[in-house]
């Protein structure tokens, strides 16, 4: 059973746009700012809307809020840590409604959760008033920003040449080839590249979970 976990501010229809499309979803946790009380009177109007439609489905919807402040970092991160362990499922974070400042701030909280946690966590951002979306593993997303300088050189001319040899990449970057070769392999492992055509040769191609973000 996947865990939809979303950023929510004054309306629902986004979320409830995300339920329609995976009645696999039976559990909600929805993310608010506590602002003022008549703000926030706004945002449980929504969640109310949210909750009706989940509960008519069989499943669980629970509003958590966070205080604007010194510690709102901490607060979603505690809060994630508690989701992700708690959790035996996929768990998808949908970063498209609700204020900028609460999906800027549970950005950096995701930034900072514990590693082990990043496999079963999918990021997930769709259009507002149009069709089309996005979504990468946390794990990814995490390995790509914590890339070295030679990592990220190599990584970026696979994704604007497609698939190369090593010794293609030590060529077009001017890494020597034995760093080319202990990179490339870093990179596979981490999930940010494949392996391909291995009876001609091998060749290292961008993995197409990111191939969906990136071009």
């Amino acid at each position: 059973m996947t865990i939809l976990v979303t950023t929510l501010g004054f309306d629902a229809d986004l979320i409830l746009r995300e339920l329609s499309k995976s009645l696999d979803i039976k559990h909600i946790i929805c993310f608010s700012l506590w602002v003022d009380e008549a703000s926030f009177k706004r945002v449980q109007s929504a969640f109310n809307t949210i909750k009706f439609f989940v509960e008519k489905l069989g499943g669980k919807a629970e509003l958590r809020y966070f205080v604007m402040g010194k510690g709102l970092i901490r607060s979603i991160l505690n809060e994630l840590e508690k989701i992700a362990s708690e959790a035996k499922d996929v768990i998808v974070m949908n970063l498209t409604g609700g204020p900028r400042l609460l999906v800027v701030a549970t950005i950096i909280a995701l930034l900072m959760l514990d590693s082990r946690f990043a496999e079963k966590i999918i990021l997930s951002v769709e259009g507002e008033t149009f069709e089309g979306s996005l979504e990468i593993s946390l794990k990814l997303m995490k390995s790509l920003l914590r890339l070295d300088d030679d990592s990220e050189k190599i990584f970026r001319t696979i994704l604007i040449r497609g698939r190369m040899t090593a010794s293609e990449v030590s060529r077009e970057t001017g890494i020597p080839k034995s760093t080319t070769y202990k990179k490339l392999r870093e990179l596979a492992q981490m999930g940010l590249l494949i392996l391909v055509g291995k009876e001609k040769g091998e060749e290292y191609s961008i993995n197409p979970e990111l191939s969906m973000v990136l071009f």
